[in-house]
């Protein structure tokens, strides 16, 4: 056999039977198509050595795909382990009643086509629970007209609910923002620092009037309750207080003054008072007393002396009177006016009773901002939201619960900020473009770099799910059966709640820092910051009296872009196929006395 034979024969791969075989090589070598050097590594048959094979080929002429000649990259080798961090954040699906505002699951049709005029009354029904008054009466106050009550802002505005209906009952959540409770809250705040507690201490200033040239006492605040009623325990006693048994004398003689008025009659007194200046001349007519101080000096006389206030009647002013008694029809009036005087005789002779009823008058706004303070926060309580619930549960024949949340600021909702805004248009002392910009100044917006949320890229390694991708599956399960395993494998991927801490940037360096809780929870939530609110008001607006053209103004502050998907580049879901998820809108219509208006509110969240 040939040798060359040998080593190209495609069948003979060993030769256990041949002896001491040696091989001498050969050059062996292939075409490529680049017409490179190329190295064959051939075994050998004596010693099991690597020949190499060197041959330079030239460059074959044919056409070749232009694919082969462009660069390939480099590609790191990986361990069979090692798997992507493909998966991204998973998207924000907001609750079913935040988009259609009933989530109902019900065997009965005909349930849900009486749904939309329900949801009308209760909403009705619950903006004329929260915004009952008590009686002017009881506060012994004016009546105000309705037209001027539906008109004021201070008032409980209550925002459309989202109702969830089950088999039993119905889930009512409505917003609220109580804007009488803070102007209430404010005033008895204001009132009590003024009558128990001020900041300042009181001083006091002589000025001279300069049209009766007179001595003015001025203050520089006013008194409390202990100043005004003199006590003689008050630190600053040296400085003169209410003259109280002077002003004891002189408000018994207005209530006696205004009896004796209704009695004899005010034309009467004022014709014999001009008639008695006229029959006068001179100086005398400069010193003429007028019948009132007559009258006084004769009341304060008669209170001091007489102690039977029968004999005051007969003995200071029985002339007029027995003018009276001679018609029979004024007898009434007489014996009614000589009660009133001993009523006013009572109260001259005890002054403890008149400090009481000065400490009452005194504290009399304060008791009432109180008093109507209590009213509001009871609306809230249990005993009277059960009547409401009563009331809710005719229209649903459900059992009702309420979910109240009570805003801290009207743009927080958008059907609240709309009325608000609507209800300061239909006043046409108010110009339409302050309205709108003075409502967006209560809105404050976080302060957030607009670059750093558009060139912002989450980390992808940081997100759960790609942990535990690549993460050893043994670590999950071990033999010690009292460890929860799953629990050891979260440990090491979060926190535990007692060395909670979050990172804070600042221009050099980030800080870690501990936080409790229910803040660390609160930083994991969606759409909790305000991102931007727009507002725009269309149709009769103008302040003339005439039926121009509509008006359209639009203001708006911050963005309502979703941050996610317009600059993070993550997916987010659309409500109703056509409104974002982020955004929440509200419209409502209104009227003046030139016509109907509409005011839109959007209020944008991250």
């Amino acid at each position: 056999m040939n040798k060359k034979q040998l080593l190209m024969d495609k069948n003979s791969t060993q030769y256990p039977n041949i002896p001491n075989l040696a091989i001498t090589t050969t050059n062996l070598f292939f075409t490529s198509y680049t017409g490179e050097k190329k190295i064959c590594k051939i075994p050998s048959i004596n010693n099991y050595k690597e020949i190499k094979v060197i041959k330079k080929v030239k460059n074959t002429s044919f056409n070749e795909p232009i694919i082969f000649n462009k660069k390939k990259k480099e590609s790191s080798i990986k361990t069979i382990r090692y798997i992507n961090n493909d998966t991204g954040k998973t998207r924000h699906f907001t609750p079913v009643a935040q988009e259609w505002f009933n989530s109902i699951y019900t065997y009965n049709k005909n349930y849900i086509k009486s749904l939309p005029t329900a949801d009308k009354k209760v909403l009705k029904l619950l903006k004329s629970y929260f915004n009952f008054f008590v009686n002017n009466k009881k506060l012994k106050t004016k009546r105000i007209a309705n037209r001027y009550r539906k008109l004021s802002s201070n008032k409980v505005f209550v925002g459309k609910g989202d109702l969830k209906h089950t088999n039993e009952k119905v889930i009512i959540t409505s917003y609220i923002y109580n804007a009488e409770q803070l102007y209430l809250k404010s005033w008895t705040i204001r009132l009590a620092e003024i009558l128990f507690s001020p900041k300042k201490k009181l001083k006091k200033y002589i000025l001279i009037d300069t049209i009766n040239w007179k001595e003015v006492i001025v203050y520089n605040r006013h008194h409390t309750l202990k100043e005004f009623l003199n006590y003689p325990d008050h630190p600053t006693r040296d400085i003169n207080f209410p003259d109280h048994p002077t002003w004891h004398k002189n408000i018994c003689f207005r209530l006696f003054w205004k009896k004796y008025l209704k009695l004899i009659g005010h034309n009467k007194l004022v014709k014999e008072e001009k008639a008695a200046k006229k029959k006068l001349n001179g100086k005398k007519k400069k010193n003429y007393i007028s019948i009132k101080d007559k009258a006084k000096s004769t009341f304060l006389q008669s209170f001091s002396v007489n102690k039977d206030p029968n004999n005051i009647c007969e003995n200071f002013f029985g002339h007029p009177l027995l003018q009276l008694v001679e018609n029979k029809e004024n007898t009434e009036k007489l014996l009614k006016f000589e009660n009133d005087i001993s009523s006013i005789k009572n109260l001259y002779d005890n002054f403890d009773r008149y400090m009481a009823i000065a400490k009452d008058s005194y504290e009399k706004i304060f008791r009432r901002f109180a008093y109507l303070l209590m009213i509001n926060n009871v609306k809230f309580e249990k005993p009277f939201i059960r009547k409401l619930a009563y009331l809710v549960k005719n229209i649903y024949n459900k059992e009702v619960e309420f979910n109240l949340v009570n805003l801290y600021k009207m743009h927080l909702n958008s059907d609240i900020y709309t009325q608000s805004v609507s209800l300061k248009l239909r006043n046409r002392d108010n110009k339409l473009f302050k309205v709108l910009t003075r409502s967006l100044t209560k809105a404050k917006l976080p302060n957030v770099s607009r670059l750093s949320e558009k060139f912002y890229k989450d980390n992808k390694d940081e997100y759960l799910i790609n942990k535990i991708r690549n993460s050893y599956i043994n670590s999950m399960f071990s033999n010690n059966t009292s460890v929860d395993p799953l629990n050891s494998l979260l440990l090491g991927f979060f926190p535990s709640t007692n060395n909670l801490k979050i990172e804070v940037k600042k221009k050099s360096s980030i800080i870690k820092r501990s936080v409790s809780l229910y803040k660390y929870i609160l930083r994991t939530l969606k759409h909790v910051k305000l991102a931007g609110v727009r507002v725009e008001a269309k149709g009769r607006l103008t302040r003339r009296f005439t039926a121009a053209r509509s008006v359209f103004k639009v203001k708006w502050k911050g963005g309502l872009k979703n941050v996610d998907s317009s600059f993070k580049g993550l997916s987010a879901i659309m409500l109703r196929g056509d409104r974002k998820s982020n955004v929440e809108y509200s419209i409502v219509n209104s009227k003046n006395r030139n016509g109907a208006f509409g005011v839109k509110g959007w209020i944008g969240t991250k």
